[in-house]
């Protein structure tokens, strides 16, 4: 893996001791929904430049796991009284924060933007623009850039996906509709990228056109890559 070459002028100790650093930590977390433990006191450590992919059938916790990240769900306080959960070292942080660091393509992001919004179907360049202002596309309060629309092409185009601009989201198939939302979750050019419900080939893709891009977390069925 090839490291992106924006540690210029970076102590070289400094830059080695950030490319170690944890993007996800879980220590001894659970998740209780209801009288089901849907995580039981699980741990994993997740680095900087490390593929990981969490494979399971349904309800194995692979949804909760996502939920944790974007706050929908709450782990209980562990017993060691060490937090059950950081993310980029912090044990709080602010979703909306967290967006231009971490990149999360989700399942139930996926179906949102493929039924569209009030407005009707969405485009793949206003569904990649739509990542700036955390929204499900775009809308007339919405103040899009030429640097942001030029930014959004770019990230399409990263990910092989440059001739679904024009292409609403509810008429590509499951894999173009994942280029776009990985494109999404790209063009703010986040530290990690994590997604979920995905196939071995975008993985595959991620790390090909992105090579640089660091702590991928991919969760999909069917097999494990490293």
């Amino acid at each position: 893996m090839k490291a992106r070459p924006d540690g210029v002028g970076e102590a070289a100790g400094t830059r080695a001791r950030r490319l170690r650093d944890p993007v996800l930590e879980l220590t001894d977390a659970t998740v209780v929904l209801g009288d089901v433990r849907a995580l039981d006191g699980l741990t994993l450590t997740i680095r900087t430049g490390e593929h990981t992919a969490i494979a399971g059938p349904n309800g194995a916790g692979k949804s909760t796991l996502m939920k944790l990240l974007t706050l929908q769900l709450y782990p209980l306080a562990s017993a060691s009284g060490r937090p059950p959960i950081r993310v980029f070292g912090e044990e709080r942080w602010d979703v909306f924060d967290l967006r231009s660091r971490l990149g999360i393509v989700s399942a139930d992001l996926h179906d949102s933007f493929v039924r569209g919004n009030l407005s009707g179907p969405i485009s793949g360049r206003d569904a990649v623009l739509s990542g700036y202002f955390a929204s499900q596309g775009i809308f007339r309060h919405h103040r899009a850039t030429d640097a942001m629309r030029q930014h959004a092409d770019e990230a399409l185009e990263s990910m092989g996906a440059a001739h679904l601009a024009t292409k609403v989201m509810g008429e590509m198939s499951t894999g173009e509709a994942r280029r776009v939302l990985i494109a999404r979750a790209l063009v703010r050019k986040p530290r990690a990228l994590v997604q979920q419900h995905s196939r071995r080939r975008h993985l595959s893709g991620f790390r090909s056109r992105a090579p640089w891009r660091a702590g991928a977390l991919t969760d999909y069925h069917g097999g494990l890559s490293r």
